[in-house]
């Protein structure tokens, strides 16, 4: 299950019984059938042996009725959980995700009922989906109290392990910007390990829409910022393309390398942090990195981040107001490997919206008459009319339409001589008739 979504799932797969105990013994036997069923059917295929434990296995665990103690820790009756809990009854994982009644009384709030049966179960267990503990679940959930509690019956060996993603408790709190919780489970440890994409917490803090600069300027001190992760991405770069400015703003305050070297980091496609913003169009990014960024730097394609902001931003004024910023400082002159500048690259992508078409046709109006022609037809030239000397207009329109003649001069002679060719060839393959 994704790091995101663990106490949404919980709270929508904890159902009470009671009013609703006959659709649950239903539901049960259904269960109970399928499991039957699905197990016999996969097991009997000898290529899907270990597909039929897994399908078995599953409706085997879900298909288990809540126990009373589940129940009871779920909606935090504390009389009841310290009625029913036992060694035995604390170690079940019969919840919908695999849970024991530690877990989901973390993941709900229940401090009380937390601590009532945190003596008798092991807090460094983890639920059977993904091997998340008590803390991690109650640490997304932002439950600081609970975390409060688990930790005080840890020892750091069991705040810092991780899942089958590799996230840590640290990790699932920057993720959901629950920054008491942050604060609560900062170590040096826990800060330096990464998840299956080489992510540390600052970069999950830096990245998520769900965390907030708070998370981000807890965990800066103590963390690598020059790290990256699987796809060469810093956590500044991360925030770039997210759109964060304020996290942006505190990463590179942060920076004290010379020349600001994590701003000009290069990720697997060879883009810094200012390509990163400028894909998007991200204008206030864009205008935080530009001063401590190489402006005309190449990615792996030669394109500098002025003609990735011409070819992918988003047509929105935010874009186009960081083309405006960026088009005076930027060389406009520099090609790619595909032989495009900005201006070409802007041609090629015309945007519908006339700010950006304007832009470019006061950049280099006849330059935009003679590519845009045969790009876009000639509902551009109007635009270029208003920037240029119309005498100099009509000669380059002279020009564009003499060498449109010129080439379809050319295609008639090229489809001419193929014609008398293919005549001459069917003709030499006739045979005679006999006589």
């Amino acid at each position: 299950m994704p790091l995101d979504s663990h106490a949404d799932s919980a709270a929508q797969g904890d159902k009470p019984r009671g009013a609703g105990g006959a659709s649950w013994g239903a539901g049960h036997l259904a269960a109970s059938a399928l499991r039957g069923l699905a197990g016999g059917v996969f097991a009997g295929l000898s290529s899907a042996g270990k597909i039929g434990g897994w399908v078995s296995a599953f409706f085997s665990d879900h298909s288990k009725p809540f126990s009373d103690l589940f129940m009871a820790a779920q909606l935090g009756d504390l009389s009841v959980v310290q009625k029913l809990a036992t060694r035995r009854a604390c170690a079940r994982r019969n919840g919908p995700l695999g849970q024991t009644a530690l877990m989901t009384a973390a993941t709900h709030r229940h401090v009380e009922c937390v601590k009532a049966l945190l003596p008798l179960s092991d807090a460094s267990v983890g639920d059977a989906d993904s091997q998340s503990t008590a803390l991690m679940l109650a640490a997304h959930a932002g439950n600081f109290e609970c975390v409060l509690a688990l930790i005080g019956a840890s020892d750091i060996a069991q705040q810092t392990p991780e899942n089958w993603g590799s996230h840590n408790a640290l990790m699932f709190a920057a993720a959901a910007g629950n920054h008491r919780c942050v604060e609560a489970l900062l170590s040096p440890e826990a800060q330096r390990q990464t998840n299956h994409f080489k992510r540390t917490a600052l970069m999950m803090a830096a990245d998520k829409p769900s965390s907030n600069l708070a998370s981000v300027e807890l965990l800066i001190p103590e963390s690598d910022l020059a790290a990256t992760d699987s796809n060469g991405s810093t956590a500044l770069a991360l925030a770039a393309q997210r759109g964060h400015a304020d996290r942006v703003a505190a990463l590179i305050a942060a920076d004290q390398t010379p020349g600001h070297e994590v701003a000009q980091t290069l990720n697997t496609e060879g883009r810094t942090p200012l390509m990163a913003a400028a894909v998007f169009g991200h204008v206030e990014c864009v205008k935080l990195l530009a001063p401590v960024s190489m402006i005309n730097a190449q990615d792996k394609d030669g394109d500098t981040a002025l003609t990735l902001l011409m070819k992918h931003a988003p047509d929105s004024p935010q874009a186009f107001e960081a083309l405006r910023f960026l088009g005076p400082i930027a060389n406009l002159s520099i090609v790619n490997r595909n032989g495009e500048d900005a201006i070409s690259a802007g041609i090629s992508t015309l945007r519908p919206n006339a700010s950006f078409s304007d832009w470019l046709v006061s950049q280099a109006p006849l330059k935009i008459a003679r590519i845009a022609v045969e790009k876009h037809g000639r509902e551009i030239l109007p635009q270029a009319a208003a920037f240029v000397d119309a005498a100099a207009l009509r000669d380059e329109l002279e020009m564009i339409t003499g060498l449109d003649t010129a080439r379809n001069a050319e295609k008639m002679a090229v489809g001419a001589e193929a014609a008398t060719a293919g005549a001459k060839t069917r003709a030499s393959r006739k045979k005679p008739r006999a006589l």
